[in-house]
């Protein structure tokens, strides 16, 4: 049974945003300062043609609902937040907290996790398209039953590749990558020793929020 709660904690551990410029003196220099003007503002148009200004949201808050439903069929609440903030045209740091609570045969779980990303958009016109991250996570999930409790921590790792869609402030993207997750448990309980898990797997996410 006590394997059994370390198993189970485990396993939640593991997955768990002037002036005029121009001074005139002369008809002839303010002649010359309107014809500047009027080129100035003819190359603007040309190059708002040839080179467009992507509308670039730096900032936004989605929300992760795979992992909600999945295991939430089995009694067990998982909540996943996700706040992105751009920098420059090619990258963002993600942080996405986590919070797990429930119950499954006879096992009450609950505990928190934080997760930090490093995005990399490839197509650099703003932090929407196809991207590479580089994810580090820790989660602590704590665990028992009716006769004893027990404590997982795990620390783990992913790349993903995905893309992300903006639509005004509408926001849906997808991932999927590679993942690797250490996970340890021990309880005050009994002495059983030290409990370790290692796991390879594989991470697919379905987000979507708001984008400011």
């Amino acid at each position: 049974m006590l394997k059994k709660i370390f198993v189970f904690s485990v396993m939640l551990a593991s997955m768990a945003f002037a002036g005029n410029p121009y001074g005139y003196g002369s008809s002839e220099d303010a002649d010359a300062a309107a014809g500047v003007l009027e080129q100035n503002k003819a190359s603007a148009e040309y190059q708002s043609v040839v080179s467009p200004q992507y509308e670039d949201k730096k900032f936004a808050l989605v929300f992760h609902p795979m992992s909600t439903i999945v295991y939430g069929a089995q009694g067990v609440f998982i909540f996943h937040l996700n706040f992105e903030a751009g920098f420059g045209s090619f990258f963002s740091l993600i942080t996405r907290p986590a919070y797990v609570n429930g119950t499954n045969n006879g096992v009450t779980a609950s505990g928190f996790g934080i997760e930090e990303g490093f995005r990399f958009y490839v197509s650099g016109k703003g932090h929407k398209g196809w991207y590479v991250e580089p994810e580090l996570w820790f989660a602590s999930v704590d665990a028992s039953n009716s006769r004893v409790s027990a404590t997982a921590n795990s620390i783990g790792g992913a790349v993903v590749a995905g893309h992300k869609y903006v639509n005004g402030h509408f926001v849906f993207g997808f991932d999927a990558g590679l993942g690797f997750a250490t996970a340890s448990a021990s309880s005050d309980d009994v002495d059983v020793g030290s409990f370790v898990q290692n796991s390879f797997g594989i991470a697919i996410d379905v987000y979507l929020g708001f984008a400011f």
